[in-house]
């Protein structure tokens, strides 16, 4: 699933490039459809997993008026300070997935395929205002080394099991 999910998140193949190699290696197109939506609530519940982390880290004290003076300091400093703020609550506005009907997982499969990507951690690292929980997931995601992955005796028996099913049926 993992692999699936970092296919998603190259923004030059999204869901595109899992509904053409279902495509090419299913027999029946319902079956390609299943697998797609089984891809796409993976992707949903890691996103609201993520979603939830950064709508707690994103909780900020408020301060009164005097305690604001105190820290702020002189008036050409203070307004420096709240212009950082309020560019710091901007920001977290557009995190937030409620203020919108759509969600950025939604915009993201939406947008048209990116073919000018030659790193897709950059796009991300680019593209983390516009989608500040997605570029998380990419990070988290396209970061894991395959070689790391534990990989199950059963895994490996299904696919020789399945690579053996469509030669016979050849």
């Amino acid at each position: 699933m993992v692999l699936l999910i970092a296919t998603v998140l190259d923004p030059s193949k999204r869901l595109f490039y899992l509904e053409w190699f279902y495509e090419k290696t299913c027999a029946v197109l319902n079956e390609v459809n299943k697998l797609v939506a089984i891809v796409k609530m993976c992707m949903k519940k890691y996103y609201e997993e993520h979603e939830k982390l950064v709508k707690k880290d994103d909780i900020h004290p408020r301060f009164s008026g005097t305690e604001a003076s105190r820290i702020l300091g002189s008036p050409v400093l203070g307004k420096r300070k709240l212009e950082e703020e309020f560019q710091e609550y901007k920001s977290i506005r557009r995190r937030c997935s409620w203020h919108g009907s759509k969600s950025e997982l939604e915009r993201y499969y939406e947008e048209a395929l990116d073919n000018n990507v030659d790193d897709v951690l950059l796009w991300w690292k680019q593209n983390t205002e516009k989608y500040p929980i997605l570029s998380l997931m990419a990070r988290d995601f396209l970061a894991i080394s395959l070689s790391t992955l534990p990989w199950n005796i059963y895994e490996l028996q299904y696919f020789n099991i399945a690579e053996n099913k469509s030669e016979v049926e050849d």
